[in-house]
């Protein structure tokens, strides 16, 4: 159902919502639209059991940014 089922907080600062707020909410409400448009597919690939690694730039909510490289299995 790509609900967030877990976060802590280096998770809710990276995404720029409330301590406490990600869990149970939708991932394109956590990272929002744009950001699920694009990325969405990874998370669907992975919840139907396709492993995904991929390096990405992704905008931290303070407007940093930063690279991250992720296994998604």
């Amino acid at each position: 159902d790509q609900r967030c089922r877990f976060a802590n907080r280096s998770a809710h600062a990276w995404w720029g919502v409330p301590d406490g707020t990600a869990v149970g909410r939708h991932a394109s409400e956590i990272a929002g639209a744009a950001y699920y448009a694009t990325y969405g597919q990874h998370l669907r690939d992975a919840l139907a059991g396709q492993a995904q690694r991929y390096v990405r730039t992704t905008p931290k909510a303070d407007a940093e940014g930063g690279s991250i490289s992720q296994l998604v299995h």
